[in-house]
């Protein structure tokens, strides 16, 4: 008859006597440890890596921490790269609403605006034609949100956002706006599409009202550039 214990994947009771030393006064803290370090033993008992492999994966890892500055984070970087940060949004924020996005690695405090105010505070209001961007802030329902929070962030038309170029004034495409009794908002911008060669810019934003999380959600406001430009008109915000 065959042993049992020579049935089990190899090194199962290494893992077994690691999580035996988890000590936690949290139980979610303990259940989460407890979730990865077992997942994290499994990948490497089913890809079985070499011990250089090994090395250099944590090499990578301690390379991502060496660019992480105050301004730029690049685990959060790495993250939605891997769709991680997408899909713990996605199971965090199910239910009616705008397709919620990540925020991003980018994403800084930005400084408050008055409605209609020019965000393009740097060089690139001189290299192109201005826009307007307008909408409504609506619940699931459709009815307007007064009040509600707008923070948008994005990047200049050579596609950097003012934490990557010291050439741009601190807060530059960024606005933290308030939405009128009608749930309105507007700002001016300088729009990368109205320059030959231009890169797409990424324009995003977050709406937040009577909701238990902000939505994010991001536009390519530019022919050519990834994606698709959504209905601004009417940007519905979750939980109300």
């Amino acid at each position: 008859m065959t042993d049992p214990a020579s049935r089990e994947s190899p090194g199962t009771g290494l893992t077994d006597r690691v999580l035996e030393l988890v000590r936690t006064d949290d139980p979610r803290t303990g259940a989460l440890l407890t979730a990865l370090i077992r997942h994290l033993h499994e990948f490497v008992r089913e890809t079985r890596p070499t011990p250089d492999e090994w090395r250099y994966g944590l090499d990578f890892l301690a390379r991502t921490g060496e660019f992480c500055t105050s301004d730029r984070h690049e685990f959060i970087l790495l993250s939605d790269l891997l769709a991680l940060s997408s899909l713990v949004d996605r199971l965090s924020n199910a239910g009616p609403g705008t397709p919620s996005m990540v925020e991003g690695p980018f994403h800084t405090a930005a400084p408050p605006r008055e409605m209609g105010a020019i965000i393009a505070t740097g060089a690139e209001w001189g290299r192109g034609g201005w826009t307007v961007l307008r909408g409504t802030v609506t619940n699931s329902g459709g009815v307007p949100v007064p009040g509600a929070t707008i923070d948008i962030w994005q990047s200049d038309d050579n596609g950097r956002y003012d934490v990557q170029d010291e050439a741009q004034p601190a807060g530059n495409l960024r606005a933290l706006l308030v939405t009128g009794d009608d749930g309105s908002f507007m700002v001016a911008d300088s729009p990368a599409c109205q320059l030959p060669g231009a890169r797409g810019r990424h324009r995003r934003g977050t709406a937040a009202g009577d909701a238990p999380a902000p939505d994010a959600a991001g536009a390519y406001p530019c022919p050519g550039a990834r994606g698709r430009v959504p209905d601004a008109d009417h940007a519905p915000v979750r939980g109300r």
